[in-house]
């Protein structure tokens, strides 16, 4: 270490007594950063006092959502979080909800169907212009940062909201986590796929859901110690609430029996606003079913553009949006599913469900690999070739439901938390001893090197 020409004291010196006066984390781990790339041999006192301080911090995690569907994928992570404060560990979450409080989409059982406690704070911002809204969140999340501040901020899927609560974390240098990282269209004129690849590019910690996806951050540059397989975590919360789903009360009333109907979900401008297109495809549906019950549980601005085409049949069953529970009922008991939904996509496939997606594009092409899954953009045609098929693929894809989302490891969710409950600070020195301690898991390693020095 260079002596100060000043006051003749060494540089190690001044750092070692700094280190013996601080109380705070972060501080502590940038001085044993720096006196470990310098080489310089650390009392075992002071080595001490880090960890038990180390012991003493709390780890706080800021879990953001911009829709209903993210909680879906939040919710075995929370759980998760709450399994670890029970054993002991020091760890806390605080669920932050970008939209508003009274948001139709977040039905009342929403929570309680997913065992998991409602948001901490409602960002309030809503809106269809995609700049208003990446304006709003961002000033929104600034102060929510400035008032609760956290150590890493948990980011899901490829929304607005992700890509505007990642940015403005990383601008206050805090750690970003990417939740279904990796995904790709490779599409430049899709709003998400700018989403994608700006949170990818910022995050310090990305897990994927599969192969697919990271390669695709593989291509990109992406260091490989910082992508974690973790497999898809939807399917875990699938698993968790296979045995708990609810029957609706109207599904006897309706005379519909279990395997025995088709179930409908719509939700994308773009296929509603195409009115010509949208009259002919649920035409199709109707006369390819051959009188087999179509249920349909659709939001209001959904079943208003079918009502405006003047479409009616008696075997056409368009009702409100269900439940988590009811609807995850609706989909395990159907004979098959028409979406464009990329999430019921991929359930569809773990419960061995044949699936018509009325996309040309996948975030995980896992499931239509497997052949649960049959892509068909918007053609209705295309639609009425595959009716007949769905017994087929029914039991061609029996055998690969079980590996969706599963990896290596068992519990998807476990490793997630296990990649972020260590305290892992941002380091500002040297780049040899930031890409040695980057990776969480090396925290041990940093540790015994930090001893033995």
């Amino acid at each position: 270490c260079k002596t100060n020409t000043t006051n003749g004291k060494s540089e190690c010196s001044d750092k070692l007594q700094n280190l013996d006066k601080s109380r705070n984390l972060k501080d502590s781990w940038h001085i044993l950063s720096f006196l470990c790339a310098k080489k310089q041999i650390i009392p075992q006192e002071s080595v001490n006092l880090f960890l038990e301080n180390c012991k003493k911090t709390k780890m706080k995690i800021t879990i953001v959502a911009g829709a209903r569907p993210n909680f879906m994928k939040i919710a075995p992570i929370t759980r998760a979080i709450d399994a670890a404060k029970a054993q002991g560990k020091r760890i806390s979450y605080r669920l932050v909800y970008t939209g508003v409080e009274n948001d139709n989409s977040l039905d009342a059982s929403l929570f309680a169907d997913l065992h998991m406690k409602a948001p901490d704070a409602y960002l309030g911002v809503n809106g269809n212009n995609p700049t208003e809204l990446t304006a709003g969140i961002m000033i929104a999340f600034e102060r929510e940062l400035t008032e609760n501040p956290t150590h890493v901020v948990l980011v899901v899927d490829d929304l607005t909201a992700t890509m505007s609560c990642a940015i403005v974390a990383k601008k206050q240098n805090i750690k970003v986590a990417h939740l279904v990282a990796g995904t790709r269209s490779f599409d430049m004129s899709m709003p998400k796929e700018i989403n994608r690849m700006i949170t990818d590019g910022l995050s310090d910690y990305l897990f994927t859901a599969g192969m697919v996806a990271n390669r695709n951050l593989n291509q990109t540059g992406t260091e490989n110690e910082t992508v974690y397989y973790v497999g898809n975590i939807l399917i875990d919360t699938i698993r968790y609430n296979r045995n708990r789903l609810i029957k609706p009360v109207w599904f006897s009333v309706l005379g519909l029996k279990e395997h025995e109907y088709i179930l409908l979900t719509l939700n994308r401008h773009v296929l509603l606003n195409n009115k010509e297109n949208l009259q002919e495809l649920m035409e199709t549906l109707l006369k390819k079913a051959n009188g087999m019950p179509i249920v349909a549980p659709l939001h209001t601005y959904v079943r208003d553009a079918i009502k405006a085409l003047g479409i009616t049949a008696p075997n056409l069953h368009i009702m409100p949006t269900q439940s988590y529970l009811s609807f995850g009922y609706l989909m395990n008991q159907a004979k098959a599913i028409v979406t464009d939904s990329g999430n019921v996509a991929e359930e569809a496939t773990f419960l061995g469900i044949p699936c018509i997606t009325l996309n040309t594009f996948a975030e995980h092409p896992e499931t239509w690999r497997t052949g649960t899954n049959e892509l068909v953009g918007e053609d209705p045609g295309r639609i009425g070739s595959l009716y007949g098929q769905t017994d087929e693929r029914r039991v061609e894809t029996r055998n690969f439901t079980r590996t969706l989302g599963r990896t290596n490891r068992r519990a998807n969710c476990t490793n997630i938390i296990g990649g972020i409950i260590p305290y892992s600070p941002s380091l500002q020195e040297s780049k040899d001893t930031q890409k040695r301690l980057y990776s969480p898991f090396n925290q041990k390693e940093f540790i015994t090197f930090a001893v033995s020095r």
